[in-house]
């Protein structure tokens, strides 16, 4: 048995011993904590979804220098636009303006210009079109008096490259001094002064190098 002054210590030794335990286990607690992956999933975010995925999916990444930094074009993604030769222009503005003089003689005249005529200024669809036309007013009696006039033109595409190569041109062309009359001379359609329409015109060169009309389109808005 212990002396009873050698109690007080044994048990001021025993206290000591397990608060130092007790010390060195929180220390272990808390080592244990702060080395944790900071990536670890959390599960008290609302639904049972795990923070670190609803970060992910509402968070943008922060942008990385090959994000700002725009990639160079692949080569030949993008056509630059291409100089139109003064001959060129000039022979597709002559043509395009001789198709409309041809269109209104086909439609005026009795006998109206040959097929040779006409396709030595329309091919395709724009040569189709002009045969039909000639039909319709041919069947209905039907010619035109007076002459529309070519007001502007303006090339707005070329493609030497194409197959075969094409223009297109923006032709503004005035109709107001032309009507549409019966055999008998009576009218059908008089022009007026807001008949002027923008006619687009696609040519194409011909295996001869001729510039031939193969499309007439217009836009939504045709006023020019």
């Amino acid at each position: 048995m212990a002396a009873p002054d050698q109690a007080p210590k044994a048990r001021t030794r025993t206290i000591g011993i397990v608060a130092a335990a007790a010390v060195l286990a929180a220390l272990v607690v808390l080592l244990i904590v702060t080395q944790a992956s900071p990536g670890a999933v959390r599960t008290d975010a609302p639904n049972g979804t795990s923070q670190s995925a609803t970060q992910s999916a509402t968070a943008s990444p922060p942008p990385s220098s090959a994000a700002t930094t725009p990639s160079p074009a692949p080569p030949g993604s993008a056509a630059p636009a291409v100089a139109v030769p003064a001959p060129v222009a000039a022979a597709a503005t002559r043509n395009a303006a001789a198709y409309v003089g041809t269109t209104a003689a086909a439609l005026a005249a009795v006998n109206p210009p040959s097929k040779a005529q006409l396709s030595a200024l329309a091919t395709g669809s724009a040569y189709d079109s002009l045969l039909a036309k000639a039909s319709e007013y041919k069947a209905n009696g039907w010619h035109l008096d007076g002459k529309p006039k070519v007001v502007s033109t303006k090339v707005v595409r070329y493609q030497p490259g194409a197959q075969p190569p094409t223009v297109t041109l923006n032709v503004c062309v005035d109709s107001s001094a032309v009507s549409v009359l019966t055999s008998a001379g009576a009218t059908v359609q008089k022009g007026s002064a807001n008949d002027r329409s923008l006619n687009v015109m696609t040519l194409v060169q011909s295996a001869t190098r001729t510039w031939l009309v193969s499309q007439v389109t217009f836009p939504d808005n045709p006023d020019c």
